[in-house]
């Protein structure tokens, strides 16, 4: 009886570390559900156009709600290289591509999205940081 109760206790302990693991529940897959069905293209299919777009290798790929849009958001390695390529779930087409360094290195068709924050602090390369407040607010974006 005491090695029941020890490994029940075990069992229990050992559930409720796991269990934040297995939060994926009823309304997640219904979430995940609907989005998939405002697909018209396959993961398997945007994942073809983006290495084809980068003539690279997937590497890693999801589906996302975007604002009400399906996009999938494929990573794909080009040399050395990393390229997150979202692609538009219900057309196919590439709907941004953004470098390792995420930075927009494409523009999003017909999107006109700054790749820079606004309020941001923009330094060119090879300059120097502002050193004072008057010289950041001279090169703020």
């Amino acid at each position: 009886m005491r090695k029941f109760f020890t490994y029940t206790c075990a069992a229990f302990i050992l559930f409720s570390l796991v269990n934040p693991v297995l939060a994926y529940d009823a309304d997640d897959m219904a979430q995940d559900a609907k989005l998939l069905n405002r697909t018209k293209i396959s993961l398997t299919d945007a994942i073809a156009i983006a290495e084809k777009h980068k003539n690279g290798k997937g590497f890693n790929a999801s589906l996302d709600d975007y604002d009400g849009a399906a996009i999938y958001s494929v990573t794909v390695i080009q040399g050395d290289k990393s390229y997150d390529v979202e692609i538009d779930a219900l057309t196919g087409e590439i709907a941004d591509v953004v470098s390792e360094e995420h930075d927009t290195i494409e523009p999003s068709a017909g999107v006109v999205e700054p790749a820079i924050p606004e309020g941001s602090i923009v330094i060119e390369e090879g300059a120097s940081e502002p050193e004072t407040p008057e010289e950041a607010a001279l090169v703020e974006h």
